[in-house]
């Protein structure tokens, strides 16, 4: 009976000391907000939007966008906009915090004409504890020309 017991605190303690190697390896990775995660989403969205990088763009699209438009067919959408210097202008949690609304502000030419400043408001939905941009369905969804 007193090995049995010494081999049951054996083993208490060693779950012991791996629960503290486990919880000073989450203390050490960083902690993102809610609104740093977003932020940090729509960086990526606009910086694959001025590189050109349709394919990121798509990914960060919402689920049910996905599954209306196929990524080969959104690639294959004739795009002839380009964007730059993007910025923020602001961004909104709402108290659900599954859905998020973002204004941003950036320029963009459309072959020999420029547009400075424009505005664009995004609405955003948290998935899976990740967020995606929200496509309006019949804005967004276009058949593109083969």
């Amino acid at each position: 009976m007193k090995k049995m017991l010494n081999r049951q605190q054996m083993l208490l303690i060693g779950l012991v000391i791996a629960g503290l190697f486990f919880l000073q390896a989450c203390a050490g990775m960083p902690f993102k907000s809610p609104e740093e995660a977003l932020r940090q989403r729509v960086d990526t969205m606009m910086n694959a939007k001025t590189a050109d990088d349709w394919g990121t763009v798509y990914d960060l699209m919402d689920s049910s966008y996905r599954k209306r438009m196929t990524k080969e067919n959104f690639l294959k959408i004739n795009r002839e906009m380009r964007f730059s210097n993007y910025r923020f202008d602001s961004l909104e949690i709402h108290p659900s915090g599954d859905m998020a609304e973002v204004k941003v502000k950036y320029d963009m030419s459309v072959k020999v004409f420029d547009f400075k400043d424009q505005v664009e408001t995004q609405q955003w939905v948290r998935e899976w504890g990740r967020w995606y941009l929200k496509a309006e369905k019949s804005k967004d969804v276009v058949t593109p020309m083969d």
